[in-house]
């Protein structure tokens, strides 16, 4: 089952994104680099792009007052996952059912 968050952000500096999610730019324009991409792209307002899981992405604003959405994209953790703790010294642990 898929489930979302998002948010607004108002791009001041340079921004980084390492995990899957949908990005549209609302106003201004923003260079994205993408690590192992040779090719930047620039994105203007109503335009947007996919990071996939496991990508690298950077965004740079190109105009004062760039505002994006960040929608995070991912599957809801599995019945079978539920059931872990961190223990420090000892790691991951399966709780009994």
């Amino acid at each position: 089952m898929k489930e979302s968050k998002q948010a607004v952000i108002e791009l001041q500096s340079i921004q980084s994104f390492n995990h899957s999610a949908d990005l549209r730019i609302l106003k201004g324009s923003v260079l994205l680099t993408e690590a192992g991409n040779l090719i930047d792209h620039v994105l203007k307002a109503g335009q947007s792009w996919r990071v996939k899981r496991g990508a690298q992405v950077v965004v740079e604003p190109l105009e004062q007052g760039t505002c994006l959405q960040h929608k995070m994209v991912g599957n809801k953790l599995s019945d079978e996952f539920i059931n872990w703790v961190f223990v420090e010294n000892w790691g991951l642990v399966r709780l009994s059912k």
